[in-house]
């Protein structure tokens, strides 16, 4: 559901930055913290830098998206100080890891306005990190643009928050169609309790009658876990016709290669 890590992070910077820009960007904090990830060093760029935070799950459950996040941002960074930076000014990236927990991400947001007195926040990676974060953002007034895909993200919508990613609420309907289109008419699920996985799961269950498609089945399994063979086989005996996994974890990958140990055989 979220291997969009690489085409994404380009249009997140860009984002963050038009973000800051348009709502804070009057005056740039001097603070002078040392956290920063990718510091502007192009001589295309002088002046004071443009710090822009980032709240990403390098470690936990969802370090498999985290990383390739950081990487990209950093190459996108030094892409735009060595054109010349935003208004001659360098960007500079001050990385934040939240280690896929929500109350880490609440602080890395608190240290990363307070102390480091960026203009903008990029992230989360997850879900539920990008809305405990939320408070903080609203507090200070600084534009966050997320990474993560949860409907609630940007509904209700805030002139603060953004996010790049398409929404459950379109990625779910087009996976529906495409069911309703193979006849799919029974489906189970298996899910994460993580923020994306609790949103996922809540859009499927509402847009499933629009399809002619019912839930026979739902599980769920926490960050971290390694044996799904309990969910597994309730959903093996459940008669559906299709699973339907929403997750954005690492245990995605075991799920998949459980499910084909115990012969279950569901598209």
């Amino acid at each position: 559901m979220r291997g969009r890590a690489l085409r994404l992070s380009f249009a997140v910077l860009e984002a963050a930055l038009a973000a800051s820009l348009a709502v804070t960007l009057v005056g740039c904090s001097s603070s002078t913290g040392k956290t920063s990830t990718s510091e502007p060093t192009s001589t295309a760029a002088s002046g004071e830098p443009i710090k822009i935070g980032a709240v990403i799950s390098l470690t936990g459950p969802y370090a498999g998206l985290g990383e390739p996040e950081k990487n990209t941002l950093e190459m996108e960074v030094e892409r735009i100080n060595a054109a010349g930076g935003v208004n001659g000014r360098p960007v500079e990236l001050v990385i934040e890891d939240d280690a896929t927990d929500e109350a880490k991400a609440v602080a890395a947001t608190s240290k990363l306005i307070e102390q480091d007195g960026v203009v903008a926040v990029i992230g989360a990676t997850g879900t539920g990190q990008t809305m405990a974060m939320r408070g903080d953002i609203e507090r200070a007034g600084v534009p966050q643009v997320s990474m993560a895909g949860g409907t609630v993200i940007t509904n209700p919508v805030s002139s603060l928050v953004f996010a790049t990613p398409w929404s459950n609420l379109i990625v779910v309907p087009t996976e529906f169609a495409a069911m309703q289109k193979a006849g799919v008419k029974k489906i189970a699920i298996i899910s994460d309790s993580g923020g994306f996985g609790k949103d996922g799961v809540a859009v499927l269950e509402k847009e499933a009658p629009n399809f002619g498609i019912s839930i026979v089945d739902k599980e769920t399994f926490n960050p971290g876990d390694t044996d799904f063979a309990a969910q597994l086989t309730k959903i093996k005996g459940s008669g559906a016709d299709a699973m339907v996994m929403w997750a954005a974890g690492k245990e995605a990958a075991s799920v998949v290669k459980q499910a084909r140990d115990l012969g279950l055989k569901l598209p």
